[in-house]
């Protein structure tokens, strides 16, 4: 395709292609040269040729597009060169007087000193098609899209010509200049001559004779003779600019129509026989603020060449130019004063600055009018003074309920104390009657005392249970006291909940020799619900009926769900004869209300809390007598939207308490008591050197405590006291016990916080804890469990419970244990242990056993190959094998070392090395730690499972 034209001397033209590179053609003889332009530093050819240009020095420039370079022709070799600079995509060249090449592409502007041969670049940001100069310091730049640009070269700043300004197009193409020092632009809707001294346009059309009003790139020649050449889409335009002549008379502009809320102007009665083009001004009413006018300058020789633009003055931002359109319109105009500006242009594009103008009054609605604003500020005024009335009234309102609150602030704040000094009283009298109660039910387990002296033994304990069953009905109260009407929800299986209370009672009932029965027609039912006071409700039927139910009785309870609701029904067979039950036994501290049981300790708020408990949660508690003896409660609990959860039990995390409601003081036959192995803070160093037994650190400041925990634990391990959890984490720094017991409440740092100490400790967090507390709260024993404590017991204990879960902790602790051993030492393992613990043991192994020849193997890699932080990885390799990190990976490797023994022919400095160990004696004595024998006498034992395997 041929992009451009060049002639050289008297014979050569040429040519460049945008497909076919450059053509030189010798136009005497006829005879055609090729030349091709390479991308720099390769051997790849760019035939995008767009413009070719001659120097004054006759140096033939030519321009690649596509990412090509510009390129100069070299005499010498004959070839073209391309120029070293990061100049790309040209469109035009231009040299000025003082030897500056200038060039634009895309969105630059080059300047290149062709003396030195130094270049700077300017961003324009639009193509750049032509570059004139008709002075000295400034140039003209021709730009497609973006219209002409007078640049100032001393400072790089331009002032835009466009459209506005009476150019016929703001996309330029060519631009030649004519003897007159007048610039001609062609573009893709006409031709325009510039007047470079007024910086006036004139502009041609298709209708004046131009072969179109679209032109092409690259084609505008000027001739020898001052002919100009414009090639377009239909031929080409030639012409001698000086023959060409203008008209320079301005038509008259007039309005043609007017329409105010699409009426014609002249149908209203005040406007009959009113010219539009006398109009001077206008008033609109604000309903019928729409106005649309047409306008015509009154030229018929030339209509087609003439623009308008118009102009709304406040409202248009600026003049709105349309060209050749005779129309405009406005809708929903606001109130205010605005005048109608329209100018035209003659048949050579130039503006006529005598404009038509016509001044338009929007008038406001009634509502926003003079007299409305005065009305407007005559409320306000009231308004404000109404409200300061309301504001004196309101304060002296606010002193008497302030008055009043403080009042009762104060009430509250004393009674607060009272309840709090009770509570604490309360939670005193739990410890002391532990130590009193517990001894006694030994005393009576092991007397052989006479009747009288038992008898008297028996009252004293009885009467010790009943003091301690007050205290906790006390807390009881105190604890429901707080939140009384509140509702704390938490997503749970009730049907879970009330067979664990229900199993809490069954060693209890057992002893009375009462039939004891559980029947659910539902396997479980989540709800959302208060999960304690819930409990709680559970709890108090379940209690007065083993109360009220003679031995040998029978207590049943039901749950069934009929019609979207739960029902909880328990049953009992009272003293054998009919119950007479009022509604009486729903008030506060109402008791004894069963016939023939008039005896029954209690403070009688049981039941009360149990219905308040129920209606909060929009349920009913009913009760009813049995036929023949005994009394049913029920409980019955919508499955509203509210409570019910529908989701899957599996996918739910449901609450999980330890349900522990069984008689404070149970009947078991009681153990012999031995003497504790007690010490002062200052007689532990005296005990490192025995390990024979496992040890067990008790912690409370309660010395009588501390003795009788320690005479429950002295026959079977040995036991450490502390009276403080400093003193606690004093011996936790020299020595390592099975088991921490702790108290919660102490002086200085608690139990929890005694707990969290030992569980961020890298060292110590395996060793299980048990927390002991006379508080039945929630939120105390969240707080033991969030910091990391095992288990949970409540003052007063069991001492054969608290001895069980003693046991029951450090007996799955040794069973990890055992279970290590047996693993590393290749023995037979039936020991039952958790999966995840299995899992983790076995990835670990493997794990070490991939890394046995890596010196770079450390606990910081197993760690990440595991996935876990290193404090946690300590945590559970010391809870499983009782080992140090490091201990742990020894073992691994002793173990690979043992099956390679027994497997492979291989001798035993090559197992050794095999394993990771570069010291034979070394490695010798560890394997005699493990395996209890050298490694030689191990491959002799264990050589015929080698042969087995083989």
């Amino acid at each position: 395709m041929l992009q451009h034209l060049s002639k050289i001397g008297l014979d050569q033209l040429w040519i460049g292609t945008y497909d076919m590179g450059i053509l030189k053609l010798n136009t005497r003889t006829g005879v055609t040269k090729h030349y091709t332009c390479y991308f720099p530093n390769t051997k790849y050819i760019n035939n995008t040729v767009w413009r070719l240009f001659k120097d004054r020095k006759g140096v033939l420039w030519a321009s690649t597009l596509s990412g090509g370079n510009v390129y100069f022709l070299d005499k010498v070799t004959d070839q073209f060169k391309p120029l070293d600079l990061p100049i790309n995509d040209v469109l035009t060249f231009y040299e000025d007087k003082n030897n500056v090449l200038w060039m634009g592409s895309w969105n630059f502007l080059f300047k290149l000193d062709l003396r030195t041969m130094e270049y700077k670049n300017y961003r324009i940001g639009t193509p750049i098609r032509f570059i004139q100069q008709t002075e000295n310091g400034f140039l003209w730049l021709g730009t497609e899209g973006a219209g002409l640009l007078h640049l100032n070269l001393s400072t790089m700043n331009y002032r835009r010509y466009t459209e506005k300004d009476g150019l016929v197009s703001n996309t330029l193409l060519n631009a030649l200049q004519d003897t007159q020092g007048n610039i001609w632009i062609s573009s893709l809707d006409g031709l325009s001559k510039m007047d470079v001294r007024k910086k006036a346009f004139q502009n041609f059309y298709q209708s004046d004779g131009l072969q179109s009003n679209q032109f092409n790139y690259n084609a505008a020649i000027k001739l020898r003779d001052g002919q100009l050449i414009f090639g377009g889409i239909r031929g080409f335009n030639i012409f001698n600019p000086l023959e060409i002549f203008f008209q320079t008379k301005y038509p008259p502009l007039k309005f043609t129509e007017l329409s105010i809320d699409n009426i014609p102007f002249g149908r209203a009665e005040n406007q009959k026989g009113v010219s539009l083009n006398t109009v001077k001004s206008l008033k609109i009413p604000y309903d019928s603020a729409t106005l649309s006018f047409s306008f015509a300058a009154l030229d018929f020789t030339f209509s087609d060449r003439i623009n308008y633009a118009y102009y709304l003055e406040g409202w248009d931002k600026d003049w709105n130019y349309v060209n050749k359109q005779r129309a405009a319109y406005y809708s929903n105009l606001k109130e205010g004063r605005y005048t109608l500006r329209i100018k035209s242009t003659n048949a050579n594009g130039e503006w006529n600055q005598d404009e038509r103008t016509i001044s338009i009054q929007i008038l406001p609605p009634w509502y926003r009018n003079t007299w409305a604003y005065l009305g407007y500020m005559s409320l306000l005024i009231g308004a404000i003074y109404l409200y300061n009335k309301y504001r004196e009234n309101k304060a002296l309102l606010l002193v008497k309920l302030k008055t009043a609150e403080f009042e009762r602030e104060k009430e509250h704040e004393l009674t607060e104390e009272k309840l709090t000094f009770f509570t604490h009283i309360v939670h005193e009298i739990r410890t002391p009657l532990t130590l009193i109660v517990n001894p006694i039910k030994d005393i009576i387990s092991n007397t052989k005392k006479n009747k009288e002296e038992l008898d008297e033994l028996k009252s004293i304990y009885t009467h010790s249970k009943r003091l301690l069953n007050l205290a906790d009905k006390l807390l009881l109260f105190r604890k429901t006291d707080g939140n009384f009407d509140e509702l704390s929800y938490t997503v749970f299986d009730v049907v879970y909940l009330f067979r664990e209370v229900f199993e809490s009672f069954r060693q209890l009932a057992n002893y009375r020799n009462i039939t004891y029965l559980f029947e659910s027609a539902i396997e479980r039912q989540i709800i959302k619900a208060d999960y304690q006071k819930l409990e709680i409700c559970f709890v108090n039927l379940l209690q007065n009926a083993l109360k009220y139910t003679a031995e040998g009785g029978s207590i049943s309870v039901k749950i069934d769900s009929p019609d979207q609701e739960l029902r909880f029904d328990i049953i009992d067979s009272g003293q054998g004869l009919p119950t007479q039950l009022t509604d009486e036994i729903f008030k506060p501290f109402k008791r004894n209300f069963r016939l023939f049981n008039k005896s029954e300790e209690g403070f009688g708020i049981g039941l009360f809390f149990v219905k308040k408990f129920i209606a909060l949660h929009q349920g009913k508690l009913e009760y009813s007598a049995n036929a023949n003896a005994g009394v049913t409660f029920s409980i019955t609990i919508p499955l509203d939207d509210l409570m019910h959860v529908d989701m899957s039990y599996k996918q739910l995390d449901t609450q999980k308490t330890t349900v522990e409601y069984a008689p404070t003081v149970q009947e078991n036959d009681l153990g012999e008591v031995l003497g504790p192995l007690s010490i002062k803070k200052r007689q532990v160093d005296e005990l490192y050197s025995t390990i024979l037994r496992d040890k067990i650190l008790v912690v409370d400041d309660n010395e009588d405590m501390l003795r009788y925990i320690s005479n429950i634990f002295s026959d079977k391990y040995h036991v450490i006291n502390a009276d403080s959890a400093e003193s606690a984490m004093s011996v936790l720094e020299k020595l390592e016990p099975s088991i921490v017991i702790s108290d919660v409440m102490m002086a200085g740092d608690s139990g929890i916080d005694l707990c969290k100490q030992i569980k961020n400790s890298t060292r110590l967090s395996h060793i299980p804890i048990i927390l002991l507390t006379a508080s039945s709260s929630f939120d105390v024993k969240l707080k033991g469990i969030e910091v990391g404590a095992d288990d949970y017991v409540n003052k007063p204990f069991d001492k054969e419970l608290l001895l069980t879960r003693v046991e029951s902790l450090i007996e799955n602790k040794n069973r990890l244990h055992a279970y290590f051993y047996s693993e590393i030492t290749l023995k037979s393992n039936d020991y039952k242990v958790p999966v995840a613990f299995k899992d983790f043991l076995q990835q670990a192994i493997e794990i070490v056993e991939m890394h046995l020849l890596d010196e770079a193997f450390t606990v910081k890699t197993l760690a990440e190959a595991l996935g876990m932080s290193h404090s946690n990885m300590y945590r559970r390799i010391k809870s499983i094998s009782g080992k140090s990190a490091n201990e742990f990976i020894r073992y691994i490797r002793m173990r690979r070392a043992a099956q390679l023994l027994i497997a492979n022919k291989t001798n035993i400095n090559e197992t050794a090395y095999s394993v990771g160990f570069k010291d034979i004696k070394h490695f010798r004595q560890h394997f005699a730690k493990i395996f209890g024998c050298s490694p030689s006498e191990y491959r002799k034992r264990y050589n015929h499972l080698g042969k087995a395997g083989q």
